[in-house]
């Protein structure tokens, strides 16, 4: 998502997720490079989330 985007990124860590980086000038957005987050939900054990499919 956007990094800028922070009504989303609440939702995110609200549900379990946690940001796990950016990367940086993924895509041109309205003509400009923009940046996006990447957030992940892990199991308690540490794997992928199954519940995620």
């Amino acid at each position: 998502m956007l990094d800028t985007n922070a009504a989303s990124a609440a939702v995110l860590r609200r549900c379990g997720f946690e940001h796990e980086g950016r990367l940086r000038r993924l895509r041109r957005v309205a003509g400009q490079s923009r940046d996006f987050d990447v957030y992940a939900r892990l199991a308690p054990d540490g794997t992928a989330d199954p519940a995620q499919g």
